[in-house]
């Protein structure tokens, strides 16, 4: 049962409490996500998930950054230094041929999991209209 006191809400609506002691960690397929759409650099990486409601995951700036490195480091990412106009250099990322056959590990692993949480929540459902939960 729901509490006041007990959900944090986001901008977008989406609960960020979880019963657990952190939240699900989806960051690896919000970032392939991301860069499958365009070549970015940090800081627009962040825009992005903000935008999408992961504030939880994008609160840790360096959290997103390891996992970009760690990606790259894997092989599904690449990156180039780009120099802006003010000489300020940025980290330019971009998704590779690997990444987007891990996107797509991440597309069925994810299409399971709603598929299991539905039958979760129909379940809870049932029994809390039964009174069985």
């Amino acid at each position: 049962m729901e509490t006041k006191s007990s959900k944090k809400t986001s901008q977008r609506g989406v609960c960020c409490h979880y019963p657990g002691e952190r939240a699900p960690r989806f960051l690896e397929p919000f970032l392939l996500l991301i860069l499958s759409k365009k070549k970015a650099h940090g800081y627009e990486i962040l825009q992005d998930l903000r935008n999408m409601g992961l504030e939880y995951e994008s609160d840790d700036i360096g959290h997103v950054y390891r996992n970009l490195r760690k990606l790259e480091r894997k092989g599904f990412l690449t990156s180039e230094w780009r120099t802006k106009n003010t000489g300020r250099q940025q980290r330019v990322y971009s998704i590779n041929k690997e990444g987007k056959e891990r996107l797509n590990e991440w597309y069925i692993a994810i299409k399971n999991i709603i598929r299991n949480l539905s039958y979760f929540l129909e379940e809870y459902e049932k029994g809390s209209k039964t009174g069985k939960i």
